[in-house]
């Protein structure tokens, strides 16, 4: 009888141990992941950090008229510049509320053109809309205008340090891409030919490699292309 109490209690005691440790085990396994879902997001927000910001209201072209403008926000909100050091991208992004009104990637095609003493705008073909700003002051303006210009001539450079990468590595792309003849540009003569103008021959030249680079990548013959 007695032996057989030992053995229970033994089992019992046995039971419980397993429990504590598979419970020690599961909450250190769940800081782990907390610790590396931590390290990730201090990861991202590190790799990607403002380098300018001011204050303006928001607006977006209507996209049913292309003509009329529609507030982003009800009040001025923060916009700011982001540089990702990691992907050498530059962004501007706004959030009003829990939403981003604002996420543009910038493209050395883009121009930020002033309309008024306090009013710019640019277009932004990946997110089909044109966005706008309205300053408190003509010098807001300015300095948005100019660090606009900056970030895009280094969005540029960029642009072209990793086009030269890419022709050293395959000299092929290089050769095919300076057959390739660019489309002529067409331009609508609406009121609002401002807002909307098609790309520069660069931009079709561009497209046209980013192409050659998909079809060789997939295994076509240069004489496919033509």
């Amino acid at each position: 009888m007695q032996s057989t109490e030992g053995k229970e209690c033994y089992l019992a005691f046995g039971l419980q141990k397993f429990r504590i440790v598979w419970k020690l085990l599961f909450e250190h396994k769940q800081n782990l992941i907390f610790l590396a879902g931590k390290k990730l997001c201090q990861q991202r927000r590190f790799r990607e950090q403002p380098i300018f910001s001011t204050r303006a209201h928001v607006f977006q072209i209507d996209p049913v008229t292309k003509k009329n403008w529609i507030p982003a926000s009800k009040h001025a909100a923060t916009v700011s510049y982001f540089f990702d050091a990691t992907r050498n991208v530059y962004r501007i992004i706004s959030v009003g509320g829990t939403k981003a009104i604002i996420n543009s990637t910038i493209t050395p095609n883009m121009t930020f053109t002033k309309t008024s003493q306090k009013f710019g705008q640019w277009a932004d073909s990946r997110a089909n809309t044109v966005y706008g700003l309205g300053f408190a002051s003509e010098q807001n303006l300015t300095q948005f205008a100019e660090k606009f210009q900056e970030v895009r001539e280094a969005a540029r450079l960029a642009r072209e340090k990793s086009q030269d990468k890419t022709d050293l590595t395959n000299p092929a792309l290089n050769i095919t891409a300076q057959q390739i003849v660019p489309s002529p540009i067409i331009s609508a003569n609406g009121p609002d030919d401002k807002l909307f103008r098609s790309q520069s021959a660069e931009m079709e030249l561009s497209t046209e490699r980013e192409r050659v680079k998909k079809m060789l990548s997939e295994g076509f013959s240069l004489w496919n292309l033509f």
